[in-house]
């Protein structure tokens, strides 16, 4: 092997070690973007739960003001067209 075959196969491996070192370096930010990314749709989709998990009393009970208001009205309402049959 000549001295320029040798040059050329030292900086041929010196290439691949650089490129080598690049691509596990975007191959690691990949994983941790990934990572980062469940994380936070976890994040998201735990606190949604959460609250609707705090604001549910307050949605049933405002359902069982809404269910007697409506039952009210119907009342009035049958009342007020006895009333005009009367």
């Amino acid at each position: 092997m000549t001295d320029e075959e040798k040059e050329i196969l030292g900086r041929t491996y010196e290439l691949a070690k650089d490129t080598n070192d690049k691509v596990s370096r975007l191959y690691r930010s990949h994983k941790w973007g990934r990572a980062f990314k469940i994380f936070y749709w976890v994040v998201i989709v735990g606190l949604s739960v959460g609250a609707y998990w705090l604001i549910q009393p307050y949605i049933e009970q405002l359902s069982q003001v809404y269910g007697g208001l409506s039952d009210t009205v119907n009342k009035i309402h049958d009342t007020s067209q006895n009333l005009l049959e009367f």
